[in-house]
């Protein structure tokens, strides 16, 4: 996935599926479909430098699904980024 900030779309890359109503600041993302806050955070995993979908309040990763009529869900998990 990626956003596309002129477009303010979560874009699937996958299907090319475009989820609009995104807002962004920083690191910071904001979507009309939802009413938590979210964070891309920096991590590493295997020496790769990552970045990780997460709520704003608590830090935890995401978990992202778009289904065949190209609707998002969102999923939080008790997970943590890795740090290195």
């Amino acid at each position: 996935m990626h956003f596309d900030a002129a477009e303010q779309a979560l874009v699937w890359v996958d299907t090319g599926a475009r989820i609009m109503g995104w807002t962004s600041a920083a690191n910071d993302l904001t979507w009309t479909g939802s009413s938590v806050a979210f964070r891309v955070r920096f991590g590493t995993e295997s020496g790769e430098t990552r970045a990780y979908f997460t709520e704003t309040n608590g830090g935890t990763i995401c978990n992202l699904e778009v289904n065949t009529n190209g609707e998002l869900s969102i999923f939080g998990t008790s997970e943590p980024p890795p740090n290195g």
